[in-house]
């Protein structure tokens, strides 16, 4: 572990950010007086915690931030971090690299970090003393620190051997703990004085307690009886309830089927009165019957015709009746044409119109549907508006007003109160106030009706808005069918013209072809053939006509058959509405009693509700019926309970719950005032500990280093003698005590607490508080260190440090001018002794000398320029001593 950067910004002579890296060994450095050298010295101390400003040369904490000069301006925060090489892991912290860090403000606001993360100054100082660091003596040796460690009094010096021993550590956990222990003891003191407070109130407590608990003992019970009572009560209404419910739905389900089925009847009866009477169907077969039979009839003429016409030869008629015959045959071959051309745009129009009038009677059916379920709707809803009337407006108005009456009361008595024991009563009275409000607001929601007349008035709009859709429909179906019998009527009139032309057009065909017959053989062949095709023809209209009689005769059969069927659909459907009627009668009976018990639970529900605590409603709702139980009995039980607390008395209710919190609070202070003691116990052990450890690595210490201190006085004086001796004081035995704390006893005479023991802590012994140095140079008598010479004190100086750094190596020791008072020979041995400690301690030295600089593996030099800012430049001395070698020395 070593110092492996120093970065300063803003810390005094240095205006902007500094950065020096160094290696292990000795690093020098140098430069003119004034420029700011043993700034460097200082930013060091400064940043491992020292907090004397005097010892940092200002007089005020922001002294240490840059002033500013004439050329440059000052800066707002100081701020130094040393970077601390940390690979082998002799700082106890699991860092490679450990960045320690100081910044102070103008406003006197400070922060240590710790790699950046915000620490304490004791986290830093503990920190530095667990690695051997010595922030307030020797990590940080500067120029007067030479000579005061031999002008200081022997107990200032054990300050710097304490840190030498390396029992620092030891003695920060020992103040620690020991300001723990004075403040364990203070937290006893005023914990026993609570105690002693409250222990009297505790047995006060205790008495009103145990009256409270037999109250609630017999509440307890009273509230098990009317838990069953109620309990029995509400099962009993509650199976009635569900009896009654169930036959309900029952009926109500065998009510739809006989509704169904009276509706499948009357939807039946329906279809066969919208089926066409018998006297239309008759006619309309009449009617065909009638036109074959005409037709028959025709082709018997036509027949008549052509038998006349064989007889006579009409061949040698005019031409004028065959130009005649030709120009009749084409206008009816062209009558024909057009007449067939009507009837079939006649026909698409009527299947247009049949598809629209599809259509719209769909639609219409669609909006009768909605209206006859809009019809149910409103009818259900106006049957629960008449089964769910709301309370009573008188009803409502004398519990509103009882209500009030309470309230006036209690404001009353609110306003008379004298004594605050009586607020707890007033609670409870405002509290039962509370209750039956909130009884009263749910008997409003439960009597209200279910169903919005809103609701029924949106119902009766949908309904509206539909019906007018209807008579639209209706008025637009009525249209199209008009139209439609306009057009079956145009139809049939193109059908009979069509036939009648037909005939004449084939009539005229006939006399066309007998015209051209140029022989009577080829006439009398061609009237033979048409005489045969009018006999097929009269055969057809033959069979047509028997098969129109047969329909004739089943008409009226089958007219009789649905007739029997109509009579028996009517029969059904009087039979069904029957049953419909009575099971009708039957749902309105069983409503009307379900309405009676949904009355009851209420009343019993609000009854529960005002006579029990809420806690206990739901055991009373869900209990249990085993056996049977005389409910006389249990209400009479419930008399003589009630009886029996009003004998008692009310109690507030607050007692108990003050005795919890202060017995409570009696317990816990009882519970930490027996941890306090044996913190306590545990901390003087600790202390007593770290005692014995200080005494034993401070005297190992110190004999190592009175060794090495006269080793190294001989060595830079070349002789002599030098010693260190112990200082002690003896200290008078005291007997430092905690008084016994006793627990009060509580209100049933109960133990008292256990006796804790006496603290005692033996002071009778010796106490080293001072450390004397005797030193005596080669060929002199000494008897004080006063009386050496100036470089006599620095060398004696020299050796005890170097005697202190042997025995409990620094990782790293800043040295600022130490070696200003030596002369060259002295210097030499001063290097030479550096130079052999730079194997295990990094130094850093500010020096002046030229032998102290040989010894360094790097030199920085400071300087300052006209703005008054301290600048850095560096030299690594062994590519310095390369360059010499190659080029010389160039002076």
């Amino acid at each position: 572990m070593y110092l492996q950067k120093l970065e300063i910004q803003g810390f005094k002579s240095f205006g902007y950010k500094t950065a020096m890296e160094f290696k292990p060994g000795i690093t020098c450095i140098v430069g003119p007086n004034g420029s700011g050298k043993s700034n460097i010295a200082d930013a060091v101390r400064w940043v491992m915690g020292e907090q004397s400003i005097k010892l940092l040369r200002g007089k005020k904490s922001d002294d240490v931030i840059f002033a500013g000069s004439s050329k440059k301006t000052r800066l707002s925060l100081a701020e130094v971090s040393l970077h601390i090489n940390n690979e082998d892991h002799a700082m106890p912290i699991d860092y490679g690299e450990v960045v320690i860090t100081r910044r102070i403000y103008r406003n006197g606001e400070g922060e240590y970090l710790i790699n950046k993360n915000p620490v304490r100054l004791q986290d830093v100082a503990l920190l530095l003393a667990r690695s051997n660091f010595g922030q307030k003596t020797y990590a940080v040796i500067g120029q007067g620190m030479i000579d005061s460690v031999l002008s200081a009094s022997p107990t200032e010096r054990k300050n710097l051997f304490d840190e030498a021993a390396g029992v620092r550590q030891f003695q920060i956990k020992k103040e620690q703990a020991i300001l723990k222990l004075d403040r364990t003891k203070e937290n006893l003191k005023q914990a026993d004085i609570l105690i002693q407070e409250i222990g009297p109130r505790v047995r006060s407590l205790t008495r009103q307690v145990r009256k409270l608990e037999k109250r609630e003992e017999i509440e307890k019970n009273l509230r098990e009886i009317q838990t069953k009572y109620f309990g029995i009560l509400w099962q009993d209404i509650f199976v009635k309830h569900n009896h009654a419910q169930k036959e309900f739905f029952d009926l109500e389900k065998n009510r739809h089927e006989a509704q169904n089925q009276v509706e499948a009847l009357q939807k039946e009866l329906s279809s066969m009165e919208k089926e066409g009477t018998r006297t239309e169907i008759f006619n309309a077969l009449q009617k065909e019957y009638q036109e074959i039979l005409n037709r028959k009839n025709s082709l018997l003429q036509e027949e008549a015709v052509l038998s006349g016409q064989e007889e006579l030869d009409t061949r040698q008629e005019k031409g004028a009746d065959l130009v005649f015959l030709q120009k009749k045959y084409s206008s009816l071959k062209k009558e024909l044409s057009t007449n067939d051309q009507d009837l079939k745009e006649l026909e698409i129009k009527l299947q247009e119109n049949q598809q629209i009038l599809a259509e719209r009677t769909k639609h219409q059916q669609e909006i009768i549907s909605a209206c006859e379920k809009i019809n149910h709707e409103i009818k259900i809803a106006k049957e629960k508006l008449e089964n769910k009337l709301p309370l009573p407006l008188s009803e409502i108005q004398e519990e509103l007003n009882q209500i009030y009456i309470l309230q006036q009361d209690l404001i009353k008595k609110i306003s008379e109160i004298k004594d605050i024991g009586e607020i707890e009563n007033l609670k409870k009275e405002a509290l039962k106030i509370t209750q039956r409000i909130e009884v009263f607001q749910d008997k409003l929601k439960k009597s209200a009706p279910k169903i919005d007349p809103k609701d029924i008035l949106i119902l009766q709009e949908k309904l509206t808005d539909l019906l007018k859709q209807r008579d639209n429909l209706v008025n637009e179906v009525n249209e199209i069918k008009t139209d439609l019998k306009i057009r079956e009527g145009r139809k049939e009139y193109l059908i009979k013209r069509a036939d009648d032309i037909q005939k004449e057009y084939e009539e005229v065909k006939r006399e066309l072809e007998r015209h051209g017959a140029k022989t009577k053989e080829e006439f009398v062949v061609l009237i033979s053939k048409q005489k045969e095709e009018i006999k097929g023809k009269i055969n057809e209209t033959d069979g047509k006509l028997k098969g129109i009689q047969t329909k004739i005769d089943r008409f009226n059969e089958e007219e009789q058959a649905k007739k029997n069927k109509l009579f028996s659909l009517q029969k059904d459907s009087r039979e069904k509405q029957n049953i419909l009627n009575e099971i009708s009668n039957k749902v309105n009976n069983i409503r009307v009693e379900l309405a009676r018990f949904e009355t009851k639970k209420e009343d019993l529900e609000h009854e529960i509700k005002e006579e029990m605590p809420e806690e206990y409603w739901q055991s009373a709702f869900q209990y249990k019926v085993e056996g049977e139980i005389n409910t006389q009995e249990l209400s009479d039980e419930i008399l003589r309970m009630k009886h029996q607390m009003e004998l008692i008395g009310g109690i507030d209710e607050g007692i108990q719950k003050e005795y919890h919190e202060t017995k409570e609070r009696f317990d816990f202070l009882s519970t930490q005032s027996k941890d306090l003691n044996e913190a306590i116990l545990k901390l003087e052990k600790v202390i007593e500990d770290l005692e014995e450890t200080i005494k034993k690595q401070f005297a190992v210490s110190f004999e190592k280093i009175g060794e090495q201190f006269g080793k190294y006085f001989r060595t830079l004086f070349l002789g002599g003698q030098a010693k260190l001796t112990l200082q002690k004081e003896f200290i008078p035995e005291e007997v430092e005590e905690i008084e016994e704390t006793e627990e009060e006893k509580s209100a049933e005479g109960g133990e008292e607490k256990p006796e804790e023991p006496i603290l005692k802590k033996p002071k009778g012994e010796k106490v080293v508080t001072g450390i004397e140095i005797y030193a005596c140079p080669p060929g002199k008598k000494l008897k004080n260190i006063t009386m050496l010479s100036g470089g006599e004190r620095a060398l004696t100086s020299i050796a005890l440090l170097f005697a202190i750094i042997s025995n409990n190596p620094s990782p790293f020791i800043v040295l600022d001018e130490v070696d200003a008072a030596l002369d060259e020979a002295n210097s030499q041995r001063f290097s030479a002794i550096l130079a052999d400690f730079s194997k295990k301690t990094q130094f850093i030295t500010i020096t002046h000398n030229r032998t102290t600089m040989e010894k360094g593996r790097i030199l920085y030099g400071v300087t300052m320029n006209d703005e008054g800012v301290s600048k850095l430049l560096s030299i690594k001395m062994e590519e310095a001593e390369k360059v010499i070698e190659r080029y010389g020395n160039r002076r």
